[in-house]
C-alpha cells in the first residue's frame, strides 16, 4: 500500500509544483507586459516602508513561535524557550520545499530539539492547523468591509459577524475535541486538554500575527507609492489570499494562488499591474524573512547542540562496557 501511496504522492507535489511555476509565469508575463504604465508610479519608491514591511514579517513569525510555545506548555510540556523557538524558524524553511504541509511535518521531526515530545509536537502542530487558520479566514472577513470586495458577495459585510461567531464557536467549544480524536487514531497520548482559555488565547495570538502581516503589506503598498484600500482592509486580504492557498492543498505554499488572489483583490485600487507587483514583493520579502529567521535559528540549535557533545566527549571515550567475550566496547560520538 505504502508503494502505491508513494508514486502518488510524488505525482501530485510535481504537479503541483508545475501548477505553481504556469501561475507564476503568467503573472510575471502579465506584468512586464504593463510595467511602462506602472514605472511613473514607482519614481518615489521608498526603502524604509519596504524594511518596516520587513520588520512587521519578522514580528509576526515570532508570535507564530511564541504561540507554539504557549500550546506546548498548555499540554503540559515544558518546552526550552529559545530552542523551542528557534525550531519554528529553523522548519518554516519547508515553506521553500514543494511539499505540502513540510513546515509542519518538519516541525514535528525537529521537536526533540526543543525539548518536546512528538505526540505534543503532533497535537500542537494540529491545533496551529486549525486555530491559526481559523484566525486567518477570520481576519479576512476584514476584506468584506471594502466595498469592491463586499459587492461580489451574497450578504455582504454580515458574513463577518456569522463567521466571527462560529469561530468562536468552534475554538470554546470543538477544539479538545478534535485534538483528542486525532491522537486517540493516532494512539498517541493522553494529554492534558487544551482549556477554552488557552484556546481562545492562542486564537488571538494567531489573529496579531496575521494583522502583522497584513500590515506588511501596507507598508509595501506604502514604499511603493501606491494606494491603500486602509490598513484593516488589506490585513484581510492578506489573510484571505493565504487562506485560500492554504485550502488548494496541491500547490506547495500556495505559490501562484495566493498571489492571483490577492492580485484580484487589489487590482480595484491600484490597478492590475501594480497589484501583480505588491503580491510578488510581498512573497520575495516573505521567503526573505524565512530564510533570515532560519539562519538564525539554525545558529542557535548548532550551538546547543554541540556544546553538550563537546563537553560530555572526553568522559564518554573513556567509558568501557565489558561483553562475552571479554573484549571491552569502547563507547564514543
Amino acid at each position: 500500500m505504502d508503494d502505491q501511496a508513494l508514486p502518488r504522492t510524488k505525482t501530485r507535489n510535481l504537479v503541483g509544483a508545475g501548477l505553481a511555476l504556469v501561475i507564476m509565469l503568467v503573472l510575471v508575463l502579465r506584468l512586464a507586459g504593463g510595467w511602462q504604465q506602472i514605472e511613473p508610479q514607482l519614481a518615489n519608491f521608498r526603502i524604509g516602508p519596504i524594511i518596516a514591511a520587513v520588520g512587521l514579517f519578522v514580528f509576526g513569525e515570532a508570535v507564530i513561535a511564541v504561540t507554539w510555545l504557549l500550546n506546548l506548555r498548555s499540554l503540559g510540556t515544558v518546552p526550552r524557550r529559545m530552542r523551542g523557538i528557534a525550531t519554528v524558524f529553523v522548519s518554516n524553511l519547508g515553506r521553500l520545499v514543494p511539499i505540502p504541509g513540510a513546515p509542519l511535518l518538519a516541525r514535528v521531526g525537529l521537536a526533540d530539539h526543543a525539548g518536546a515530545p512528538r505526540d505534543a509536537a503532533s497535537a500542537t502542530v494540529l491545533m496551529e492547523g486549525l486555530l491559526g487558520t481559523l484566525a486567518a479566514f477570520t481576519l479576512g472577513m476584514a476584506a468584506l468591509f471594502d466595498n469592491s470586495v463586499a459587492s461580489v458577495v451574497p450578504g455582504g459585510r454580515w458574513w463577518f459577524l456569522v463567521w466571527m461567531a462560529f469561530a468562536l464557536l468552534v475554538v470554546l467549544g470543538l477544539a479538545n475535541r478534535v485534538f483528542d480524536g486525532v491522537l486517540k487514531r493516532l494512539g498517541k497520548g493522553p494529554l492534558p486538554q487544551m482549556t477554552a482559555l488557552n484556546a481562545l488565547g492562542a486564537f488571538v495570538l494567531y489573529l496579531i500575527a496575521w494583522l502583522a502581516f497584513g500590515l506588511a503589506l501596507s507598508a509595501i503598498l506604502s514604499g511603493l507609492s501606491l494606494d491603500s484600500p486602509g490598513w484593516l482592509t488589506t490585513a484581510g486580504m492578506f489573510s484571505l489570499s493565504w487562506f485560500v492557498g492554504f485550502v488548494v492543498v496541491i500547490v506547495p505554499g500556495g505559490l501562484g494562488i495566493r498571489e492571483g488572489v490577492l492580485a484580484a483583490m487589489l487590482a480595484p485600487t491600484v490597478g492590475t499591474e501594480a497589484a501583480i507587483l505588491v503580491t510578488l514583493v510581498s512573497r520575495l520579502l516573505w521567503w526573505l524573512t524565512v530564510a533570515l529567521l532560519a539562519a538564525a535559528g539554525a545558529s542557535v540549535l548548532g550551538r546547543s547542540i554541540l556544546r553538550p557533545r563537546r563537553e560530555q566527549l572526553p568522559a564518554e571515550q573513556s567509558i568501557q562496557v565489558p561483553i562475552d567475550n571479554g573484549n571491552p566496547l569502547e563507547r564514543g560520538e
